[in-house]
């Protein structure tokens, strides 16, 4: 999507360690060959978090969910100022709108 829109998408991260991430799916009943599976690839999926414009840790979800709504509403509230350009063409300093 980033190749295709550029600027116009935000990456979001959000992660637990691996412990957390383990210990989660055995609670849920998750079967094992599954859990191990996934554990599997955690390294190589949190090499992505260097990609992406916003990292959350995810230990409590009130806290994530929190954050996560904070930086998408900072997102429509920054001020934009428009300009035409000659062709009538609509320009904002914010990439997003």
């Amino acid at each position: 999507m980033k190749k295709l829109y550029g600027d116009r998408v935000i990456r979001f991260f959000i992660y637990a360690d691996r412990n957390t991430v383990e210990e989660r799916q055995r609670e849920r009943g998750d079967d094992p060959s599954v859990v191990e599976k996934h554990l599997a690839h955690y390294d190589e999926d949190m090499e992505y978090r260097e990609k992406c414009e916003h990292v959350f840790e995810n230990y409590r979800l009130d806290h994530t969910a929190f954050e996560v709504t904070n930086t998408i509403e900072d997102y429509f509230r920054k001020k934009v100022s428009m300009k035409k350009d000659g062709s009538g063409t609509l320009l904002t300093e914010d990439p997003l709108i």
